[in-house]
């Protein structure tokens, strides 16, 4: 049986609708991985199914390749693999969807490549086409961020070959030159970035919008929002005025939130959410990345729910500012929550939490006093529930009682009480 393999691989160009599970089982037949006989055997059965199978998908199935193995035979043909046909062979992607895009690419006269149409269009999101083509071609991912990009070597790539081939060089270690790119089977492409860099450059799979909205940013570089440009040093300016001003203000929270076409910070005071400042909306990615940084949360990771907590000293009053941080995915970005616990000085007694005497008289009698029960405390953000917990616990500190708190996060620490840091409580205590 003689399997033709010859194609050249490559999203830049026109992408045929041949039968693609062909093209891998070749491959797969010339590496030894495959015999002929199994390959009509399994053509035969996915000729005989009801319900459509890749071809690839019942060579898997039948048992006669493991998915080491075609991974193994991607990464080592990786120049003569079609994007589309590996999408189609790995169940990503219809040869409906397929065709479609490639009619829509040979109506254009604009030169996108087919992976670009295939996300501009929905069949497919583009960080699973990303991920889909690290893990089968044995690139890594890389969630682009723009502090850790070095700018020197953005300067040495020509914008038009960019906006070409969608690579972005990242950072240089030991020699060696690591350039994000979107289609690591665009030959064309690794070729160009090689000939800028070297021989011995890296390849990690990046988004093409991640790339193209961080050419874009660093590639501007005029000033934004309030008049300062948006590098790594004037990003931590940003963020530590705002947790000045937050400070100041006297707010319990810090809303920062990706809108349409601006970055809103918001604080809350006395319950209420007010608006502190707009920004500009280039700043959203980096004022993220620098948070996560202090929150020492992950900065690759922004598909996800993510905590953290970041403890900030006030470089004007010399305040230590504790920060209970949350990061939340939007369709604009990630939406940051920031809960701040003002490091006290002092615990206010009992008597001094502002209870009317026969209010408080009642409530030590027939609440703190009574050796069972619950008590529950309640009221809006600010009102003063944690602190009149404390001092209820303040109240019952003594050497005849054991007194365990489950908290998170632990805003006073008492002497001869037992602090449990457990994760979504907020303050309870248990005492015998």
């Amino acid at each position: 049986m003689q399997i033709d393999t010859s194609d050249s691989g490559g999203t830049d160009r026109k992408e045929g609708a041949s039968d693609s599970g062909l093209e891998i089982a070749g491959m797969l037949v010339k590496s030894g991985c495959l015999a002929e006989a199994q390959l009509r055997y399994a053509q035969r059965v996915k000729n005989k199914l009801l319900s459509p199978r890749t071809l690839v998908a019942v060579m898997l199935e039948l048992g006669f390749i493991s998915k080491e193995q075609l991974r193994e035979t991607l990464r080592s043909n990786i120049v003569s693999v079609k994007l589309g046909a590996l999408l189609v062979e790995l169940g990503y992607l219809k040869p409906t969807e397929l065709q479609a895009a490639i009619g829509i690419q040979r109506e254009g006269d604009n030169g996108k490549m087919l992976g670009e149409i295939l996300v501009e269009q929905r069949f497919i999101e583009d960080y699973t086409l990303a991920e889909v083509l690290a893990f089968q071609l044995g690139y890594p991912y890389l969630d682009l961020d723009l502090s850790t990009i070095d700018r020197s070597l953005l300067a040495r790539v020509p914008p038009h070959w960019i906006a070409q081939h969608s690579f972005i060089p990242v950072k240089e270690e030991n020699g060696r030159v690591l350039v994000a790119i979107a289609d690591p089977l665009n030959l064309e492409g690794r070729k160009t970035a090689e000939k800028l860099f070297g021989s011995g450059t890296c390849f990690a799979i990046s988004t093409l919008k991640g790339i193209r909205e961080a050419v874009t940013t660093l590639r501007r570089g005029t000033l934004q929002g309030d008049g300062t440009a948006t590098d790594e040093h004037t990003v931590t300016g940003i963020v530590n005025s705002i947790f000045e001003e937050a400070l100041k203000d006297g707010a319990s929270d810090i809303h920062v939130e990706p809108m349409r076409g601006n970055l809103r910070v918001r604080f809350r005071r006395d319950g209420m959410l007010a608006l502190y400042k707009d920004f500009a909306k280039e700043l959203a990615l980096p004022v993220s990345s620098r948070i996560k940084v202090m929150a020492e949360a992950d900065i690759a990771e922004r598909r996800r729910h993510q905590d953290g907590r970041i403890c900030y000293e006030s470089a004007k009053s010399g305040t230590v500012l504790d920060m209970r941080v949350s990061f939340y995915v939007t369709i604009y970005g990630e939406k940051i929550v920031l809960r701040l616990l003002s490091k006290k000085g002092e615990l206010l007694d009992l008597k001094e939490i502002g209870m009317p005497s026969r209010m408080l008289e009642r409530f030590m009698d027939d609440a703190l006093d009574t050796p069972s029960g619950v008590m529950i405390i309640t009221g809006p953000t600010g009102s003063g529930k944690t602190s009149t917990l404390y001092s209820c616990v303040h109240h019952l500190n003594d050497l005849n009682t054991s007194i365990v708190t489950a908290e998170e996060p632990v805003e006073y620490v008492i002497e001869g009480i037992d602090h449990y840091v457990y994760p979504f409580f907020g303050t309870c205590c248990l005492s015998e």
